[in-house]
């Protein structure tokens, strides 16, 4: 297991070993160990899974403090469009994006430490999501920003008309009403 960093603080790029052969291949994604001597938060206390069709659109989904979460996220098959938003207010990268291509045949995993909004966007068919968090949900502190934000540009490589987006994330606010 390999930690590569981003321009982020606290968002890494996570390679692991693939081992293939005849009959398909075996890799290990969580190893409690290996996540302590890389420092990276191990102490994961749900495993969620989501199942997406193409063109699905989700988030940008964050929980205030002291709910904050720390995400360990995992493509197992299909392929999306990750888009992590820096909101600390005092980091040098507030309010910017970064976006990353996860898939199962690429095989890389993506940490996200505390102070981001996170979402994504199915690029395929059948996109079965993977993600860890080291903390409970919390309705009361859950919050997200829109997806089509105008201070953010996030240029999504699926266009609006061929999106699939909840009636939830639809009435998000822009980055503006809650960064003021």
């Amino acid at each position: 297991m390999q930690k590569i960093e981003t321009d982020f603080k606290d968002v890494f790029i996570i390679k692991r070993e693939i081992f293939h052969d005849e009959r398909g291949f075996f890799f290990e994604n969580f190893n409690s160990s290996k996540f302590q001597v890389l420092k990276l938060i191990d102490n994961y206390n749900q495993d969620n899974i989501s199942l997406s069709k193409l063109g699905t659109l989700r988030g940008l989904h964050y929980q205030l403090p002291p709910f904050s979460q720390t995400k360990y996220i995992t493509v197992l098959k299909g392929e999306v469009y990750d888009v992590v938003v820096d909101i600390q207010k005092d980091s040098d990268s507030f309010g910017e994006f970064r976006s990353f291509r996860l898939s199962a045949d690429n095989g890389d995993s993506l940490y996200v430490g505390y102070g981001y909004a996170h979402g994504f966007l199915a690029l395929t068919d059948d996109v079965l999501f993977q993600y860890k968090v080291n903390g409970p949900y919390n309705k009361s502190s859950e919050r997200g920003i829109i997806y089509s934000d105008e201070n953010l540009n996030i240029d999504w490589p699926i266009q609006d008309l061929e999106l699939s987006v909840s009636a939830k994330d639809l009435l998000l606010p822009t980055w503006g009403q809650i960064f003021r």
